[in-house]
């Protein structure tokens, strides 16, 4: 983005005060921290340029909040990757896994822990919600269940665990609604989440094992869905899903020649994915941002 100098002193002026109204910017999400900086070293697109004027105005009036990350209530991360529920430190996400997929699965499961620990008047911490979850699982996937079942009201569920391994260094683990197949899960956005952001060198192996709880009369309740994560295990220990298919396949190795051949078009990516709010050369230097501004 080409400026002149009144633009460049106006544009700093604008990152200043932010700035000095946001503690140096700690108060800021680490995304609108980049942003203000990517806008004083003028690598903003036509799109980001409106994003930094939709912050200011935002700082400006008092009325700026930290996004929840993902989009998921009440989480927030610091700078350092800290990841917090309310006020509570409870996590650490890096870079780069903090913006995929599986970090905002994770995410959503992580708060569903920390919400039962504050139900249940027990303290939301670290010690709790990561190193000594295992003195809670049993109660909480008995929670979780009785709350399914409330919701089914004597119906059944199908879905779907997915597990797919690049036989690396990345593992996701993700839930489809219903019976899927190979073809749902290689054009699901977890899978090319997956492909197009880690090694592809060793292959993918997918286990798509599929499952049906409660009665026979199929209930189709997005909210009844979002449970099954948090119950997985405990209806599995105690044998209370009703195995209905399995499936496993490998992906072959791509040879690192043929990567950029391979890669899939972005025309077919999810709908969610934002427009682009940064110049192209100077992509690399903000990992950070992820999908989410």
């Amino acid at each position: 983005m080409s400026r002149n100098l009144a633009e460049l002193h106006a544009t700093t002026d604008m990152a200043c005060a932010i700035l000095e109204r946001t503690c140096d910017g700690d108060d800021l999400e680490p995304g609108d921290l980049n942003l203000t900086v990517s806008a004083v070293n003028g690598s903003l697109t036509g799109t980001g340029i409106k994003a930094f004027d939709n912050l200011y105005r935002l700082v400006m009036a008092g009325s700026y909040k930290k996004p929840w990350l993902h989009g998921v209530k009440p989480m927030t991360r610091d700078h350092e990757g800290y990841i917090f529920y309310k006020d509570k430190q409870v996590e650490h996400y890096s870079k780069p896994y903090v913006n995929s997929l599986e970090a905002r699965r994770a995410l959503t499961e992580l708060r569903n822990q920390c919400a039962y620990l504050e139900l249940v008047g027990e303290e939301v911490s670290c010690a709790n919600v990561v190193w000594g979850w295992e003195k809670h699982r049993e109660a909480y996937g008995q929670e979780k269940q009785a709350e399914l079942d409330r919701m089914l009201n004597g119906g059944g569920i199908s879905f779907s665990r997915v597990v797919i391994d690049n036989n690396w260094n990345a593992e996701i683990c993700f839930y489809r609604p219903d019976i899927s197949g190979w073809e749902d899960i290689r054009d699901s956005p977890e899978f090319r989440d997956l492909h197009e952001n880690n090694d592809n060198s060793r292959g993918f192996e997918v286990s798509i094992q599929s499952y049906h709880y409660g009665g026979e009369k199929e209930i189709s309740d997005p909210a009844a869905f979002t449970l099954i994560p948090s119950c997985f295990e405990y209806l599995t220990a105690n044998r209370l899903l009703e195995k209905v298919k399995s499936q496993n396949y490998m992906v072959e190795p791509v040879p690192e020649c043929e990567v950029d051949d391979k890669k899939i078009d972005d025309s077919d990516m999810s709908e969610d994915m934002d427009e682009d709010i940064y110049d192209d050369a100077d992509d690399d230097m903000y990992d950070d941002m992820g999908d989410e501004l």
